[in-house]
């Protein structure tokens, strides 16, 4: 790594890298310390922030916002976090079901301040088995939206992108 001027960053546990090198993510090989190259994780790492940043841009489109795409995903997959456990904490018996609708009710309202009311109308599904939160599979259909979909045709604003 000699003569490498870029800027190296690593997650807490240390195999998640990324370089900027002039203001650009650059792929390079590092060896780790078993003698083995790096390369193959950086792509998938690159190849992943770039499917969250598309899904961000697409999601500004559909409902006219203007946030930065990765930081709108993060806060949108929060939101699908907290639902997905009131979702499993419900079908387990830990919360009644007033709880679970004043939660999910807090839940509506926290994406509707996020994106706005000038979209599609959200659906949020109570099925722990899914994505939670959703937009109607006819407006996907009828708009012919390009976000990911569940098998019933819902529109996913929340989908895990780690892979492909």
């Amino acid at each position: 790594m000699s003569g490498y001027t870029g800027t190296l960053y690593c997650n807490n546990s240390g195999h998640r890298w990324v370089v900027y090198q002039d203001g650009k993510k650059e792929k390079i090989t590092l060896e780790t310390k078993r003698g083995d190259t790096m390369n193959k994780k950086l792509t998938q790492q690159q190849a992943m922030y770039d499917r969250i940043e598309r899904h961000g841009q697409r999601l500004n489109i559909i409902f006219h916002t203007q946030y930065e795409p990765i930081a709108l995903c993060k806060k949108l997959r929060i939101i699908e976090g907290k639902q997905d456990r009131v979702n499993a904490d419900y079908c387990n018996g830990y919360i009644t079901a007033t709880q679970h609708d004043l939660i999910t009710e807090r839940n509506r309202n926290a994406v509707y301040n996020l994106l706005g009311d000038k979209g599609p109308e959200l659906y949020i599904n109570s099925d722990p088995r899914g994505y939670a939160l959703k937009i109607d599979d006819a407006v996907v259909r009828a708009q012919a939206l390009d976000i990911p979909t569940d098998w019933g045709g819902y529109g996913l604003l929340a989908p895990d992108l780690t892979n492909p």
